[in-house]
């Protein structure tokens, strides 16, 4: 039996090195294929492939194999590591963007707070010009006033305050918009650093347990999923009046956040819906048990004697009321 006790060689490759041989998009994750080359001792040998997204499930990962050895085991494992400074750069240049993030962000939020004010400014100009009209109605001010003197300024007023009012609120529910976006963004952001900062101490990676008999090269497919990627379909359709023509184009839009780049690889666009990492439904009980007849009615039997000595009785009566 294959163990790690008996290991005569250990392989170790990173998997943003191996080349994505294709990926399968789903509608809510996608299959990422890797393949490797390794040549083995005879004997147990390890290979391990480094690096894989923090995105993938642990029950998707499936590994196929050409050349003469046998798979035992495979593992997907978070396995601790050296801080790797490489990484700093990285986490400096999330944090700036973050930074510039919550800088637009407080400036969007002072201009709701101004757009908010002058909506009340507005309000209270078109509160106090109606009590000064009042009052020159009422004649308690001995001099008139400006505002509000003739009708034609009266509708000038109301319809700027109209206008103003109206373009006050469409700016502030184009800045709610704009923030909304702005503080996913923001999350977005915060969790790619704090995944950052966790990988600088944990990688996550798939180790295999081979056994070969006589040794020799060996090719490994390695796949897994990730949720994080989907695709949607997307039409265009143009109609040429002149030749009364339409043509209808198809394409699919895809999107990941995988922490993988897809270059020069094979995408395919699936519409199936794979099940690993599934919960099995919760079975209810059925009890079956053997049918069993009811008892037999039970049968009465009257002593022979006593039978022909009712029916002589009965004859004897029948006579006696003849005669």
């Amino acid at each position: 039996m294959a163990t790690t006790d008996n290991i005569v060689g250990r392989h170790t490759f990173n998997a943003h090195d191996l080349k994505i041989t294709s990926v399968i998009v789903y509608l809510d994750r996608a299959e990422v294929k890797r393949s490797l080359k390794a040549s083995l001792a005879a004997g147990v040998s390890e290979v391990i492939v480094e690096n894989i997204s923090w995105h993938a499930d642990s029950n998707s990962v499936v590994v196929n194999g050409r050349g003469d050895a046998t798979i035992h085991e495979v593992q997907l494992k978070e396995v601790p590591t050296l801080p790797d400074e490489s990484s700093a750069p990285r986490v400096q240049e999330l944090r700036n963007t973050l930074k510039k993030l919550e800088e637009k962000q407080k400036n969007m939020q002072d201009q709701k707070k101004i757009a908010e004010k002058s909506i009340s400014v507005l309000d209270s100009i078109i509160e106090k010009s109606g009590k000064a009209m009042v009052k020159c109605e009422d004649g308690s001010s001995g001099h008139s006033v400006a505002i509000g003197e003739t009708l034609e300024n009266i509708s000038k007023l109301v319809s700027y305050h109209e206008q103003g009012h109206a373009e006050a609120l469409t700016k502030i529910r184009q800045l709610d918009e704009d923030l909304r976006q702005l503080d996913e963004e923001i999350r977005k952001t915060e969790e790619q650093i704090n995944q950052t900062q966790h990988h600088k101490t944990h990688i996550r990676s798939i180790c295999l347990l081979l056994e070969s008999n006589s040794g020799g090269d060996v090719e490994l497919d390695v796949s897994y999923q990730v949720p994080s990627a989907s695709w949607r379909p997307s039409y265009e359709i143009r109609v040429q009046s002149a030749t009364n023509t339409l043509k209808l184009s198809y394409f699919g839009q895809i999107q990941q956040n995988t922490g993988e780049d897809w270059l020069d690889t094979s995408l395919i666009l699936s519409t199936a819906r794979p099940s690993f990492g599934a919960t099995t439904p919760r079975l209810g009980t059925l009890n079956a048990e053997f049918h069993k007849p009811p008892p037999p009615r039970p049968k009465y039997h009257y002593p022979l004697g006593a039978a022909a000595f009712t029916q002589a009785r009965r004859y004897e009566q029948s006579t006696a009321c003849k005669s």
